[in-house]
């Protein structure tokens, strides 16, 4: 008895420890390995999911094991995790470039999570796409996930060309959440429902959305007041942080719902300024634009970064986005000359005057000597700070004349 009682506490001590130490920064208790996992698919295959790196998700890295996944959860194990480890295709040329279903036999998925038992685990997407979904039913629960509970988390994933109906609560991720959705995306999804609940990420909303967008287009046939371009949901249930939704996709007027996200064009789409956006908060996000990959013409996760910066007149500059990372290329003031600069700083917007690069055409008149010759001469404050941020590491720098450093400069 005294041994059991012995055991007992030393039990109870050590899983405190482990709840005291879990709540330290950078502390990770080690996730359990999964045990392998056999389902029946709609095919009649069976299909085993692996765990083969011992760290508690089902490795996803093909359509078959896509619906086994499926079906396991939707055979009561709901809780299990599971990440993508691939682009995954389910059907090809679902819909055309505008979210028009096309004509043909389909692969019809099934939604992870039905209504009577929600998917409660964690499935991390790893910035991979779903794409070619098709799921046309008069039901409930219609989506990439049917139903998600309070404990699931849906993270890092993209739902790409596909299309959905269904009679009641749809979404381009999840016909309901209750859990996290973080850092997903529809592209050119749409969502159709005949009764209520719909939304081009979640079709209802009861528990968290952030760093999400969607340009799939929404409909609903019976009453549009309880659906929305990014979800629906009823106030107080649930929050959406940095999330928005591409101007037109839903026609009806602007839903509650989405007054908590923002709304963006197809040129901010495929310019990368939605991209950029959805960066600062998050630097997985991106998008392929002038770095000599295909261009994507939408943002990805854990695609290349986009750089913002601004050229013109800086009175009216023009915002431009990039893989590059490019100084400010401004022409200060409306004169375009020297007179608009005081000590190499814009009159008009206190911008630094660019430093001038030395060549053999201008050397004499800069007051340099021949030597000089691919250095930058700066004659302003500005011109020294213009160049401290955007040549120092690379190139050279001579004075051509007085620069004048007063206490209100950033020094």
């Amino acid at each position: 008895m005294r041994k059991t009682r012995l055991w007992n506490r030393l039990l109870s001590l050590a899983l405190c420890l482990c709840m005291v130490l879990s709540m330290l920064p950078g502390f990770q208790v080690l996730a359990l390995a999964a045990e392998p996992l056999t389902a029946t698919i709609d095919s009649g295959a069976s299909v085993t999911l692996n765990d083969t790196d011992g760290d508690g998700f089902y490795e996803i890295g093909n359509v078959d094991e896509l619906f086994a996944f499926s079906a396991l959860v939707n055979a009561g194990n709901n809780t299990i995790n599971g990440k993508l480890t691939a682009d995954i295709v389910i059907n090809e040329n679902v819909v055309d470039a505008n979210g028009r279903l096309q004509g043909g036999s389909f692969r019809e998925w099934v939604p992870i999570g039905r209504e009577n038992l929600a998917y409660e685990g964690i499935f991390d997407g790893q910035g991979y796409t779903v794409s070619g979904l098709y799921f046309d039913e008069h039901g409930a629960y219609g989506g990439f996930f049917g139903n998600a509970g309070d404990s699931s988390q849906i993270l890092n994933l993209g739902v790409v060309n596909s299309y959905i109906y269904i009679y009641r609560l749809g979404g381009g991720i999840c016909g309901a959440s209750s859990g996290l959705v973080k850092n997903c995306f529809n592209y050119n999804t749409p969502v159709k429902i005949g009764y209520i609940y719909a939304g081009g990420l979640v079709g209802h909303l009861m528990g968290r959305m952030e760093n999400c967008y969607t340009s799939g287009k929404v409909t609903s046939n019976v009453n549009p007041h309880f659906a929305g371009a990014v979800c629906y949901y009823q106030h107080g249930e649930a929050s959406i942080s940095n999330c928005y939704y591409m101007s037109g996709t839903y026609s009806t007027a602007i839903q509650e719902q989405d007054r908590f996200a923002e709304v963006f064009s197809q040129e901010d789409l495929a310019s990368g300024k939605l991209a950029y956006k959805l960066q600062q908060l998050d630097g997985n996000w991106g998008q392929n634009m002038d770095n000599g990959n295909t261009p994507t013409g939408y943002p990805l996760l854990n695609s290349t970064a986009v750089y913002h910066y601004q050229q013109g007149i800086c009175t009216a500059p023009t915002d431009v986005y990039t893989n590059t990372q490019t100084p400010h290329q401004y022409i200060h003031d409306t004169q375009q000359g020297d007179e608009a600069y005081t000590n190499g700083y814009c009159n008009v917007c206190r911008g630094y005057q660019a430093a001038t690069l030395v060549t053999e055409s201008n050397y004499a008149s800069l007051g340099v000597t021949e030597a000089h010759i691919g250095y930058y001469a700066a004659s302003g404050a500005g011109q020294l700070m213009w160049f401290a941020e955007n040549h120092a590491d690379v190139s050279k720098l001579v004075l051509s004349g007085d620069c004048t450093i007063t206490s209100d400069m950033p020094w």
